[in-house]
């Protein structure tokens, strides 16, 4: 297995280039997977450039540089990034005011519409990269169960079934004398441009190795026998450091998750497990609430499988 450690701020060069095309300052990642599918790039000193360069392209990645398949020239031709933030104004209903009935003779009261106003509402607006996809870089903070942990600092994927899923984060605490912490992406609670919220206290993050040299090595070279060792310390496997929960436990979780996001709190949703295999049933507002409870379910520890059966509510 080949993994790739991808550091925000590593140098990027090209092809047979002798000097650097750049640096890395963002990652585009799918939401519903959790892949990186686009790498972007910043040049330039004064007049900064942003280059978004697909992951496919990628050779090499490592905390120092990430190497492309073509030369700096001829990402000249790549599609540049841009985002950022507009204001628009949006017609909102004002409140319903009574008013009396213009019927001779009655006595009921009848309701109008105050003048509607105006709300100035922000929203993104990119180039380059989807909108539907999770732009994330260094600044991104990490949080814990207990509040903020540090920012983030790498993303690292190993090609295995999945290419360029992420498998790890490395989490940089510290100003002076950053301690920098490997999290398994099976402790990721929900991954967004907001924010990074993960399943441990500050106090259990003492516990997670530290990022090393010697580290994608180490996650290269896993095998069956269960753990790897990172100096003094031997890690368990994923299945026994965060177990697979019973039924009832599973599907607790689950729903806390849904009423947590702020996406799917409103929506109704019933929860049933089966030995991992987790069937939402219900109903969704709109099919954006569908999908997004179905990728909030398949992200929590212990989860297999997900099966949607949420009804959208027709408008």
């Amino acid at each position: 297995m080949k993994s790739f450690d991808f550091k925000f701020g590593a140098v990027v060069n090209g092809r047979e280039s002798q000097s650097p095309c750049g640096h890395l300052d963002r990652l585009a990642v799918e939401p519903e997977s959790w892949c990186i599918t686009d790498v972007i790039m910043e040049s330039g000193l004064v007049f900064k450039q942003h280059t978004v360069i697909p992951v496919a392209e990628i050779e090499e990645a490592t905390a120092v540089d990430i190497r492309v398949a073509v030369g700096c020239q001829e990402l000249a031709g790549y599609p540049a990034f841009s985002e950022m933030v507009v204001e628009r104004n949006e017609q909102s209903p004002g409140w319903m005011t009574p008013v009396q009935s213009g019927i001779v003779g009655a006595t009921a009261t009848a309701w109008a519409p105050t003048t509607a106003e105006m709300a100035v509402v922000q929203e993104k607006v990119r180039q380059g990269v989807a909108d539907s996809k999770i732009v994330l870089n260094g600044k991104v903070a990490v949080y814990g169960s207990d509040g903020r942990i540090g920012q983030l600092s790498h993303l690292i994927t190993v090609n295995d079934d999945m290419p360029h899923q992420i498998q790890y984060l490395v989490v940089s605490e510290g100003a002076l004398f950053p301690r920098q912490t490997i999290v398994p992406i099976h402790y990721v609670q929900t991954l967004s441009e907001q924010g990074i919220h993960i399943l441990a206290s500050t106090a259990e993050m003492d516990d997670f190795p530290q990022f090393g040299a010697e580290m994608l090595e180490d996650i290269e070279n896993r095998d069956s026998s269960g753990w790897w060792e990172v100096g003094e310390v031997e890690w368990d496997a994923i299945e026994e450091v965060v177990p697979v929960p019973e039924d009832a436990q599973l599907a607790t979780a689950v729903e806390t998750a849904l009423m947590s996001d702020l996406r799917t709190e409103t929506a109704v949703i019933d929860v049933i497990n089966e030995r991992g295999v987790i069937t939402l049933t219900g109903k969704a507002p709109d099919w954006a609430v569908r999908q997004a409870a179905e990728t909030i379910a398949s992200h929590q520890p212990g989860v297999v499988k997900v099966i949607n059966d949420l009804a959208v509510e027709q408008s």
